[in-house]
């Protein structure tokens, strides 16, 4: 699957084996952010993290930034991201995802 360059993403549960699939498809599509909301979001970012990471042996993936959003609206997430996008070479690249 293709994403846009900034995702704001509905966090699943952190053990969910989607992450992975997720994670190597924001890798391919060139992700520039992935900002993660709801509960459990702060393990779900670390998860997200640690499979770009790997072992650290390559560099792909190396330039997403991962955020979490754990006492914030979705509404002000969605700003946030707005605001990383126009702020970069993106603006209007910004998309939900829930997996």
């Amino acid at each position: 699957m293709t994403y846009s360059p900034i995702i704001l993403l509905h966090a699943p549960l952190h053990t969910s084996p989607k992450l992975a699939n997720f994670v190597a498809d924001c890798i391919s599509s060139n992700v520039r952010l992935i900002c993660v909301l709801g509960p459990d979001c702060e393990r779900v970012h670390d998860v997200i993290d640690e499979i770009i990471v790997g072992d650290g042996s390559g560099a792909e993936g190396q330039d997403i930034t991962t955020t979490w959003h754990t006492d914030e609206t979705v509404a002000e997430v969605r700003e946030f991201a707005r605001q990383f996008a126009a702020g970069s070479r993106f603006p209007n690249a910004v998309q939900e995802i829930t997996l």
